[in-house]
């Protein structure tokens, strides 16, 4: 919908109870994006009362197919930052448990973060004790 921004209210409500699913496809999530923050802004969807703002929310849902919980928060963002984008991928790293000798540098010219990471991995070594092969002889 290329117009889709310039479009009233009521031809908003319309769209709704129409049971046409106009979808943006082909579309990549930035494209999306896109589109939601313009027409967040063109709608001036932080000024609107509730049933107006439902009104959007539910087109803006109709119209790209998202969840009510991903639209949510793309209009969270757009309320506190103005602008709706995509967050860059942030891989996650754990410690390497396979590690045991000690690192080879000195620990105060480690950064911060590595130096969690070089505790972390200590403390997972002392979490788990040696194992004993045999029972430790007790009071009879």
């Amino acid at each position: 919908m290329r117009n889709a921004e310039s479009l009233s209210q009521e031809q908003i409500r319309d769209f709704l109870k129409s049971s046409q699913a106009d979808r943006v496809w082909g579309c990549g999530r930035d494209e999306k994006y896109r589109w939601v923050e313009c027409v967040l802004g063109a709608q001036n969807y932080g000024e609107l009362g509730k049933r107006d703002r439902g009104v959007v929310r539910g087109y803006v849902e109709k119209v790209t197919g998202m969840s009510a919980a991903q639209t949510t928060r793309l209009i969270r963002a757009f309320l506190d930052h103005g602008v709706v984008r995509a967050a860059p991928y942030q891989r996650h790293h754990f410690p390497e448990v396979g590690r045991c000798a000690a690192p080879s540098f000195s620990y105060p010219a480690l950064p911060a973060v590595e130096r969690n990471r070089f505790h972390a991995h200590r403390s997972i070594r002392k979490c788990y004790p040696p194992v004993r092969t045999s029972l430790p002889d007790g009071p009879q």
